[in-house]
């Protein structure tokens, strides 16, 4: 399966851009992470660059201990458990930076591995990942917060999230002892051609729906050009206070696919 994958990130309508991103493919292993320093705390944008650095270290080391592993059902069961294990090492590592900086330095993350055709992620906070697959997309991350749980219990719909007072009140951070737990996901049937994932920190989701999304996606060839056509729509709606917003789009396509 060939990976087509682009990122974009703007300041929006802050001075300074506090989300960070990146991505690396080592011996047929892909990871894609991005991570939003909490621009409440000082050293957000230190934050999210500690924690994406250590987090594409960490995966790196893991594949070269697990260069030679069997392609079996619990394969992926183990990249799940070493992509989890690579966010508690940044957990540690952002610890240990804010002592010896003096800074209050808090992240959210979301990651994407794929290995084949097979696919784990993880997230801590309220950056999400999207599945798009076959004309349908599903939010795959649940976001840490108040007004999450308040969705979930019914208490506000899903279109009100985006605008809910307590939406900037994280249950769940990087760079917190007690407070980075990380959820992981696995999905259960292999990657096909066309299939696609947006990562992104939460300035760039609340001001698209999820039908926007959607729409871009297929009206595109390449990431790029996914990229592209969601922002033409979210450059309209940048506030004077809108959040850092940035979004990597990944896309897969058969390793036999005809080049136009």
């Amino acid at each position: 399966m060939r990976i087509d994958s682009y990122l974009y990130t703007h300041c929006g309508g802050q001075s300074h851009n506090e989300d960070c991103a990146a991505s690396r493919t080592d011996a047929g292993s892909s990871l894609f992470v991005l991570a939003d320093g909490l621009g409440g705390c000082l050293g957000g944008e230190e934050a999210s660059r500690h924690v994406v650095e250590t987090i594409l270290a960490a995966w790196e080391q893991y594949q070269k201990g697990n260069g030679r592993q069997e392609e079996t059902p619990t394969y992926r069961n183990y990249m799940e458990t070493c992509m989890a294990e690579c966010i508690l090492k940044a957990n540690t590592s952002l610890i240990q930076l804010q002592k010896a900086l003096h800074k209050r330095m808090k992240s959210t993350v979301v990651t994407l591995a794929v290995q084949k055709d097979s696919a784990v992620w993880a997230n801590v906070g309220d950056s999400r990942l999207y599945y798009l697959t076959q004309g349908h997309i599903f939010q795959l991350t649940q976001d840490h917060s108040v007004t999450y749980k308040k969705y979930q219990s019914g208490e506000i719909s899903k279109a009100q999230i985006a605008r809910d007072e307590d939406r900037s009140s994280l249950l769940r951070v990087v760079g917190d002892a007690k407070r980075c737990i990380p959820d992981c996901g696995t999905l259960e049937f292999p990657l096909r051609s066309g299939d696609a994932f947006l990562l992104c920190s939460d300035g760039f989701w609340e001001y698209l729906s999820e039908e926007e999304i959607l729409i871009e996606r297929l009206k595109a060839e390449t990431a790029k050009e996914w990229i592209e056509g969601m922002m033409l729509r979210l450059m309209e709606r940048i506030l004077p206070d809108t959040d850092n917003l940035t979004a990597l789009t990944v896309i897969f396509t058969a390793e036999d696919a005809k080049e136009d």
